[in-house]
């Protein structure tokens, strides 16, 4: 009886030594980019480029990631366009939690529809191929697309029109899809953004993630959350002179059609001769230098950004356009054929194709131009 006893009080005393010491147990100083670059496969489903993850495809990208790994940055605004890897960054911080320092995570979409989308277009395919992920996570055949337990907490997608989604849960991390779309007044229980922040604030390591196409002036959530934070930018170094600049539709240049051609969709210039023109030397870059150039710049500043509003310093804001992108999708001539396609319809009297490549590409808030600023759009 006795050494019954005692060797269930040794294993009582071992089981309670284990959870103290995982409990006193330093995180993983693993970073996000380590370990994406280390857990991940891209398929087909979700990258053009599919195969093991190399961060490197989308620099503008590394030093995002070094805030969403700083605890002492609470607040990450992205104004951001089309083809910026803005999801698979996220995903990236998001798989790294949920492996190594495990969080009570929500991802708020401004609608139902939206969170189902992700999950059956973005996560699905994520957990499935990543083995670290399916094996925290199990079957999610077993669990609802709303709520993914884990050990150590759980992942909800939540539908930040509806006021129960939003006060269901105390999470120390809330990103939030597309808040151009959240609903000023949810179910008359006030703004959407305020009852997610609420969510937060018994935390004093939180996290908000906030981030989206900006839509109308005035009227776009992200971009007057920009302009409230401290507005980065990405500055990128020209290979001719050496000067830096942050990537601008108007220097994204045509030659005109030969014969004085004019275009039925693109007017006089001729998209396939697209080129970029450095603002300082007026040299000429083609998309592999242009691409090259934005690699070089994260030798530079914070990886590449650098900060224009340093009045600010808990609000980390950073503003992306197409030209950062290195896919095939975002070459000069593909983005040379988006602008002059706009320029033509608005000259047309139509302004749906301008509104949608200013806020999709240019990742700017829209403002109706002028006929001033439309000529100078066509050089």
């Amino acid at each position: 009886m006795s050494m019954d006893i005692g060797l269930d009080t040794n294993w009582s005393e071992r089981l309670f030594l284990g959870k103290l010491l995982q409990i006193l147990k330093k995180p993983n100083r693993q970073s996000t980019r380590e370990w994406a670059e280390n857990n991940r496969f891209l398929t087909s489903d979700v990258s053009s480029r599919p195969g093991k993850m190399n961060c490197m495809e989308t620099p503008w990208m590394l030093y995002v990631m070094e805030c969403l790994d700083n605890p002492e940055i609470q607040v990450i605004v992205g104004k951001k366009s089309a083809q910026i890897a803005w999801t698979e960054t996220i995903n990236n911080w998001i798989g790294r939690t949920i492996d190594l320092d495990p969080r009570n995570i929500m991802i708020a979409f401004p609608r139902a529809a939206s969170a189902q989308k992700f999950y059956k277009e973005k996560l699905v395919p994520y957990i499935t191929h990543t083995p670290v992920l399916k094996q925290r996570i199990g079957s999610l055949a077993k669990v609802s697309h709303k709520h993914i337990p884990y050990d150590g907490g759980f992942l909800i997608l939540a539908n930040a029109g509806t006021a129960e989604d939003g006060k269901s849960s105390v999470i120390p991390y809330v990103i939030v899809e597309e808040p151009d779309g959240v609903k000023k007044d949810v179910n008359n229980q006030g703004d959407g953004m305020a009852i997610l922040k609420q969510r937060m604030k018994s935390f004093v390591d939180s996290k908000l993630v906030y981030a989206g196409t900006p839509t109308d002036k005035d009227f776009s959530q992200v971009d007057l959350a920009y302009e409230q934070s401290n507005k980065m930018v990405y500055l990128v170094p020209c290979h001719l002179c050496d000067n830096f600049h942050a990537l601008d539709f108007d220097n994204l240049k045509c030659d005109e059609f030969q014969g004085r051609r004019i275009d039925e969709f693109y007017g006089i210039y001729n998209p396939e001769t697209a080129y970029y023109e450095c603002p300082h030397c007026r040299g000429i870059w083609n998309n592999e230098e242009k691409n090259a150039n934005v690699k070089r710049a994260i030798n530079y500043n914070h990886l590449g950004w650098s900060i224009t509003n340093p009045s600010v310093d808990d609000i980390y804001g950073f503003a992306f356009n197409e030209l950062l992108s290195s896919f095939e999708a975002s070459s000069l001539v593909n983005l040379a054929k988006q602008k002059l396609k706009a320029i033509k319809a608005y000259d047309n009297g139509h302004e749906g194709l301008m509104k949608s490549f200013t806020n999709n590409s240019k990742g700017e808030a829209y403002v109706p131009l002028n006929a001033g600023q439309i000529g100078r759009a066509h050089v």
